[in-house]
């Protein structure tokens, strides 16, 4: 269901050329099953004594919804905002397990669909990388982060990724950790305006689904 409907949606919202653009992205996965090798970094972001205004956003229309569970998931398809339980996989099983989704509506189409997280079982529904985070002692988690092709670099990401660090904050977290392709610089810029150290780098080598996980401490402090 879930890649049916994503499909459904990236027909409707971005034509055959957003169609053409997941089918692709689609096929790489299964292939990364076989042979997958990317870099991370990872990053700290302090919430001590952080403020940040979420009310300009940047997209005329955009709203954001935080769903910490299935009755506000179903409170909000009720009032009429497209569902994302629909288009994305395993999003029931996420909230299930302490997930926390934040959903952007475009004139309550969705455009782009995010998670953190304040405990490991939240956090594997979304993030399997083995990288520690201490839960037990202020410390969350974000990622699974998506926005669609059409509403790509319009600041989006940026914008939710404040509401996330935000809600984090307001849960009694003090740090916001997370892993980032390196090669992810859409993702990179929008959380590079957040102030943040990057406390090490990566490496994740998949085989035929044996994987190995290498970390390496950071030579800078920032991104």
């Amino acid at each position: 269901m879930g890649l049916v409907g994503r499909a459904r949606k990236l027909l409707r919202s971005d034509g055959p050329k957003g169609l053409a653009f997941g089918l692709v992205r689609t096929v790489s996965q299964v292939i990364r099953r076989v042979y997958f090798e990317v870099d991370y970094c990872i990053s700290d972001f302090d919430l001590r004594d952080w403020e940040w205004d979420s009310s300009r956003p940047p997209v005329e229309g955009l709203e954001v919804h935080v769903v910490e569970s299935e009755a506000d998931a179903d409170q909000l398809a009720l009032c009429g905002y497209e569902d994302f339980r629909e288009v994305t996989p395993l999003a029931g099983r996420r909230l299930a397990c302490g997930a926390v989704a934040f959903c952007a509506h475009v004139d309550r189409v969705l455009v782009h669909m995010a998670w953190v997280a304040l405990d490991v079982d939240g956090k594997r529904t979304f993030d399997a990388l083995p990288y520690a985070v201490d839960f037990a002692n202020g410390e969350g988690c974000s990622g699974g982060s998506w926005t669609f092709p059409r509403y790509r670099r319009r600041g989006i990401y940026r914008h939710v990724f404040g509401w996330r660090l935000a809600y984090l904050q307001s849960q009694g977290c003090t740090l916001c950790r997370n892993a980032t392709r390196t090669d992810n610089l859409p993702s990179r810029r929008g959380q590079g305006v957040f102030p943040h150290r990057v406390i090490g780098r990566a490496h994740l080598r998949m085989l035929f689904g044996r994987t190995r996980w290498t970390e390496y401490p950071s030579d800078r402090g920032d991104a």
